[in-house]
């Protein structure tokens, strides 16, 4: 078990994402251990550079390395990994194999990151891509808002301008403006009836909330900064970005983009799917701290003796 990678730990914790660990050179689980006890978190953060952010995801792993503390190698184990990965150099084959294997490589999300830096003019950290990773998750239980983010972070939606490139007779104009490339980022942020729904959705989070709200594409395409507001806050401005983004894919090749009235529509069907978690759960103290901000809001249009603003 010692000897196993540490990305094996996210497939007995759901939600996990140790992609950064790994990246920083805490690949294997035996780097967790020293003389046999459980190195604390600061040693981590200081021999690794892991952000106390991630504090969190070592306890769970602390506490799942604690719970099957009877997974230890056996002296056959540790002998037969030293062989695998010995430097020997009359070892060939297999051995070699495994050298290979050992070799950190380069995370093939880095040419995504690389390639939403330059759309958005400007360099992503590695906390800021963690976040747009992991941020939906936190504040919605619908799969389809999780699709959606990972639809949009990995680039799936195809554009005029990648169509273009595979069928060279198909135009790489926006069929929207029907005058500029038809990029990623023009499609999804520049193009002139985008950037005016936009406009209006940070209006509307700026209402709601009461805290001036620039559009940023950031916030808007892959939730980063999300962190930034207060956290009985992030719940609705979060749901409001999902319901736009939503809605523009469903236009996609259509010109006509929803209006912002279609967008609180759905937010108010959201809220009663978040209701319906939450009463069966038992958090509906968790959903009222959440979700008050747009229930007493002039924006919804939920009816005033619904059992969910009670």
């Amino acid at each position: 078990m010692k000897n196993a990678p540490i990305l094996i730990c996210e497939i007995a914790i759901p939600d996990l994402f140790l992609r950064l660990w790994a990246v920083a050179g805490l690949t294997k689980i035996s780097q967790l251990w020293n003389q046999g006890i459980l190195v604390d978190f600061e040693s981590i953060h200081k021999s690794f550079n892991i952000p106390h952010t991630e504090f969190y995801k070592f306890l769970q792993i602390r506490h799942l390395l604690l719970a099957k503390r009877n997974f230890t190698c056996s002296p056959a184990d540790e002998k037969l990994h030293n062989w695998l990965f010995s430097t020997d150099p009359k070892f060939r084959g297999i051995t070699l194999g495994y050298q290979l294997l050992k070799m950190k490589t380069t995370d093939p999300l880095d040419k995504l990151k690389d390639l939403w830096s330059l759309d958005l003019l400007g360099p992503i950290s590695d906390q800021e891509w963690l976040e747009a990773y992991t941020s939906i998750p936190k504040y919605s239980k619908c799969v389809d808002h999780l699709e959606n983010a990972r639809k949009l972070l990995y680039r799936w939606y195809k554009t005029p301008a990648s169509i273009h490139n595979i069928f060279p007779d198909f135009p790489s104009t926006c069929w929207r403006c029907h005058k500029e490339i038809g990029s990623f980022i023009h499609m999804w942020w520049t193009c002139p009836p985008i950037k005016k729904l936009w406009n209006q959705v940070f209006s509307c989070i700026s209402s709601l909330i009461g805290i001036q709200t620039l559009p940023s594409p950031k916030l808007a395409l892959l939730s980063i900064g999300l962190e930034s507001f207060p956290s009985f806050l992030r719940t609705v401005i979060i749901h409001i970005i999902i319901v736009t983004r939503i809605k523009i894919a469903l236009s996609w090749k259509s010109d006509a983009l929803p209006n912002i009235k279609r967008i609180y529509r759905s937010m108010d069907i959201n809220c009663m799917y978040e209701h319906m978690w939450a009463t069966i759960r038992l958090h509906k103290p968790q959903f009222r701290l959440a979700w008050d901000i747009w229930l007493s809001n002039s924006f919804c249009q939920i009816e005033q003796n619904s059992s969910i603003r009670k």
